[in-house]
C-alpha cells in the first residue's frame, strides 16, 4: 500500500480485461446509474481477482484518481458525470515509457505521530527526479505524512523502489529528542 504505479503500456495491456471484468461484475450485480471504484489483483498466471468493489468516493483524499490525472490529464469523476468515455488512444499518445506513480508516505517510522515534531517533506522529494505534486497531512491525526506524485521511466524505477522500502525514519524530528 505504498506504491501505486500506472502507464500508458500497463492500461494498454489491460483495458480490454478490466473492462471485460467490469461487465461480468455489471451481470452479476445488475448495478444501474451505481458508480462503483474496484481494485483488482492480478496473479502470477495473469488471472484477474476483484479484491474490493466499493462505491465511488468523492470526498476525501481520492488519490488514485488524482493520479489518472497526473498520468494522462483524465479527470475520471468528469466522465462520469458527463457520461463520456475516455479517448483512451488519445490520452496515452506520447506518453510511452513513462511510468506515474502515486507514492503514500505512510508512517512506517515505528514512532508514533504525536511523539514526531516535523518530517521533512523537502527530504523526500529529493529522492524523486520529477515529483508532480507533493500532498502534506497532519501525521498527528493521522497515520501518515502525506501522498507524493512522480513521474519516472519504465527502465529506472530506483526512486520507486526506494520508496517501496524506506522506513522514512531519517525524514522525521523527534518530539523528543534522546527518547
Amino acid at each position: 500500500d505504498r506504491v501505486y504505479v500506472t502507464s500508458a503500456e500497463i492500461v494498454r495491456s489491460n483495458l480490454q480485461r478490466f473492462t471485460d471484468l467490469l461487465l461480468d461484475l455489471g451481470g452479476v450485480f445488475t448495478p444501474r446509474n451505481f458508480p462503483v471504484h474496484v481494485e483488482v489483483r492480478v496473479d502470477a498466471e495473469g488471472q484477474l481477482w476483484p479484491i474490493e468493489v466499493n462505491p465511488v468516493r468523492f470526498g476525501g483524499w481520492c488519490t488514485t484518481a488524482d493520479l489518472t490525472h497526473h498520468a494522462f490529464g483524465l479527470n475520471p469523476y468528469s466522465c462520469l458525470f458527463a457520461r463520456t468515455r475516455p479517448d483512451w488512444e488519445t490520452l496515452l499518445s506520447g506518453k510511452e515509457g513513462q511510468l506515474f506513480a502515486l507514492v503514500a508516505l505512510g508512517n512506517s517510522t515505528g514512532v508514533e505521530g504525536r511523539d514526531i515534531a516535523a518530517f521533512d517533506h523537502d527530504g523526500v522529494l529529493a529522492h524523486f527526479a520529477h515529483p508532480l505534486e507533493l500532498r502534506k497531512i497532519d501525521h498527528t491525526e493521522y497515520p501518515l505524512f502525506g501522498f507524493v506524485y512522480v513521474r519516472t521511466s519504465i527502465e529506472d524505477t530506483a526512486e520507486l523502489d526506494w520508496a517501496l522500502h524506506t522506513d522514512l525514519r531519517e525524514f522525521i524530528t523527534p518530539a523528543h529528542p534522546g527518547s
